[in-house]
């Protein structure tokens, strides 16, 4: 089917809406292609796309002005680095830019099935319904700490009634919302370098919207797959995400959880007694992983490897909250002793 032939199909069936796609990227040559060409091929064919190039070093904005003297619905904005920003003042600029209608956040190292948008945008003609989410995966998964992620992904995604509520308890962001609504509830935060997404989403339901899980269409996120790296990027994380958790009782819980794994294995060098309490920190993790046998579909045989897999993660994730914590207490004291003397 054909741009003409789509704009027939949609515009026979009554008003269509235009969707800004907000695209930050930085340093993605490897993947904006396929991205963009994910996102040209829609099925749902009236949309913008608003690419925000953060200061990109590599070949990313070269790549993006091929791709604009083919198509005339893409824009680049091209603003300079900032090391704190992170996606969320990037995404924030695109949204300023962004016509009215609906925004479709997407990601540079992603790309989505043709029907994503159609599917999803069908949800928003409710009033009540601020935004929708498909089904993520792990685009082509290569190493076991990849697999292992497409298990935990495949495990947890493919329980709809869960993922569900999870939506409603604000752990899972819209990425397709009305931009009108977005703005009602004060948009992103530019002050959360990370966790801006989850913070959206718990206005977007104080404010009395829902946001709908559309399992029938999925988008495919590539992700770091050597561990060694996903350890300093989640120790980044876990710093950039303290002030959006910091007040959250059960996220607190949950990294200082994980921190005490490192007390607990020197713990075992003195007393053997302390293997049994390493093995009663690491069995809640084989039990999830039973859990998500029961629904993954892929990658089965890593639910063995699913422990590794969370500590790589969320250890290094936990420590960085810690210092962020640390070095905030630090700094308030010595603002403290300053203000004494």
């Amino acid at each position: 089917m054909d741009l003409s032939d789509r704009l027939n199909k949609f515009n026979s069936g009554g008003l269509m809406h235009l969707i800004s796609v907000i695209m930050a990227a930085r340093n993605e040559e490897e993947y904006i292609g396929k991205s963009l060409e994910s996102l040209l091929n829609q099925t749902y064919p009236n949309i913008e796309i608003i690419v925000i190039n953060d200061g990109s070093t590599d070949r990313t904005e070269e790549i993006v002005k091929e791709y604009i003297k083919k198509y005339k619905n893409i824009r680049l904005i091209n603003i300079e680095h900032e090391r704190e920003w992170g996606c969320i003042v990037p995404r924030i600029i695109g949204i300023e830019n962004a016509k009215e209608g609906i925004l479709f956040v997407v990601d540079a190292d992603a790309y989505y099935d043709k029907d994503y948008v159609e599917k999803c945008i069908k949800y928003l003609e409710e009033p009540n319904v601020a935004g929708a989410v498909g089904r993520i995966r792990v685009w082509d998964p290569k190493t076991w700490f990849s697999k292992c992620r497409d298990f935990h992904y495949r495990g947890r995604w493919n329980d709809i009634e869960n993922i569900k509520k999870e939506i409603k308890e604000g752990k899972i962001a819209p990425w397709i919302f009305k931009k009108s609504v977005y703005y009602e509830v004060g948009g992103y935060n530019p002050s959360l370098s990370y966790g801006e997404d989850r913070d959206f989403a718990i206005r977007l339901l104080k404010a009395g919207y829902e946001i709908v899980f559309v399992p029938e269409t999925e988008w495919y996120h590539k992700w770091e797959e050597i561990p060694s790296k996903v350890i300093k990027t989640h120790f980044r994380i876990g710093v950039k995400n303290y002030e959006f958790i910091k007040k959250n009782r059960v996220e607190v819980v949950k990294k200082m959880y994980f921190s005490a794994l490192i007390p607990l294995i020197a713990l075992c060098f003195v007393k053997p007694i302390f293997l049994f309490l390493l093995l009663a920190h690491v069995s809640p993790l084989y039990f999830k992983a039973l859990k998500f046998l029961r629904t993954a579909d892929k990658n089965r045989k890593y639910a063995l490897l699913f422990p590794f897999y969370i500590y790589v993660a969320e250890l290094p994730a936990s420590l960085g909250f810690l210092y962020a914590a640390i070095i905030r207490g630090y700094k308030k004291l010595i603002n403290i002793s300053l203000n004494i003397l």
